[in-house]
């Protein structure tokens, strides 16, 4: 999906940017913000209008963020499809965001950086009159930080009831443990057997157990994904 609709998308958003730019309005534009030159490049031609150009990054942990979309891609378990992110989109976009925002903190046109956790503001710079800024240039290292961050074992513990819920839902829906979504659960794995050790500070934590479930969900996450492989008959 994200191929296919990438090429009207973009198009869409050059022509809301002209839009707003001709009839002088505000715009708020979100997105994951891969490719730093074409960041940039959209500040500098509203700061070349006259517009003050502000931003705003928001630092999640990486396991965290990978839940969440497919948490996002089962549609909250109401029983409906949401959007769904492919693992590589999300860890090249996860990847590379650090470097965006870098980019966008060195220049010139960009008046404030805030960068937030989902709770709270975790790092605020802003340029003074004469253009420098009030404190050193630091939002890809916040960034970046917050997204290697470990989770607290309350919020491992959280994050592993979430899971089972996430895991649960995708392997009760016919298909969709396929060829394509196994990388994003496989990925997810990884993260919850990194988090046993973090959970297991707990002594009513039983890691014995923890391990087992994840083995479980490993042998129908590759039964799964063999059943539904595709082979290319050319």
């Amino acid at each position: 999906m994200p191929g296919a609709t990438a090429p009207v998308s973009s198009g869409l958003i050059r022509l809301a940017l002209d839009h707003a730019l001709a009839h002088r309005f505000s715009v708020l534009l979100e997105g994951t913000f891969r490719d730093p030159d074409m960041v940039v490049g959209t500040a500098v031609r509203f700061a070349g209008a006259g517009y003050r150009v502000e931003v705003v990054a928001v630092a999640t942990p990486g396991m965290v963020s990978r839940l969440s979309a497919e948490q996002r891609s089962l549609g909250g378990g109401d029983g409906r499809f949401g959007r769904w992110t492919p693992p590589g989109a999300h860890e090249s976009g996860l990847a590379g965001s650090s470097g965006v925002v870098a980019a966008l903190e060195a220049s010139p046109v960009v008046r404030r950086v805030t960068v937030r956790s989902r709770e709270r503001v975790l790092y605020e710079n802003e340029r003074a009159v004469d253009g420098q800024w009030g404190g050193r240039p630091r939002a890809a290292e916040v960034l970046a930080a917050e997204q290697g961050r470990r989770l607290t074992p309350t919020q491992a513990v959280d994050w592993m009831a979430r899971y089972r819920a996430v895991f649960e839902a995708a392997a009760g829906r016919p298909g969709y443990l396929n060829r394509l979504t196994a990388p994003a659960y496989r990925a997810l794995e990884r993260d919850a057997v990194a988090l046993i050790p973090v959970v297991a500070v707990d002594p009513a934590v039983d890691s014995g157990v923890l391990r087992r479930e994840a083995d479980e969900r490993g042998r129908l996450l590759a039964a799964r994904s063999d059943m539904f492989s595709v082979t290319d008959p050319s």
